[in-house]
């Protein structure tokens, strides 16, 4: 009884190993900075893989709300071994403070990547300085 129940534990181990062998595709966007400054720049990064068999397109992203393109992307492709690969490189800022979520983006009915929150801010300010224009009153004559 106890060799059937090591045989099955085995049969089922290198089941999984066989399983976790197969591609699958994936989908996933990446920003550089969660907290920016209020016009700074950041980078957004999607990325997708497509196993041979499976379709799915580059989701044309021609705006975000609050958030602003700086540069033209960045747009990549390649194939290796029967899996396509698809980056694309996004430099986005924002004049919008406040908290703000880039959405996600459908590669596919079933492949889509998550939401990305970046937190937009204004930079420190210290009250108890005393306030400096940028230049100095010049007199005139």
């Amino acid at each position: 009884m106890k060799s059937r129940k090591g045989i099955v534990l085995i049969v089922c181990l290198l089941a999984a190993g066989f399983l976790s062998g197969q591609n699958k595709p994936v989908a996933e966007a990446l920003v550089d900075k969660k907290k920016v400054l209020l016009g700074e720049p950041f980078q957004l990064q999607i990325r997708f893989q497509l196993p041979e068999g499976v379709s799915g397109q580059f989701p044309v992203i021609d705006s975000i709300p609050h958030f602003e393109f700086t540069q033209t992307p960045l747009i990549d492709s390649s194939s290796e071994k029967g899996i396509k690969n698809f980056k694309a490189v996004y430099y986005l800022s924002s004049f919008d403070s406040g908290h703000w979520v880039i959405p996600s983006f459908r590669v596919s009915r079933q492949i889509k990547t998550d939401t990305i929150g970046v937190d937009v801010l204004f930079s420190e300010f210290d009250k108890e300085q005393p306030y400096h224009d940028i230049k100095a009153i010049i007199e005139v004559k």
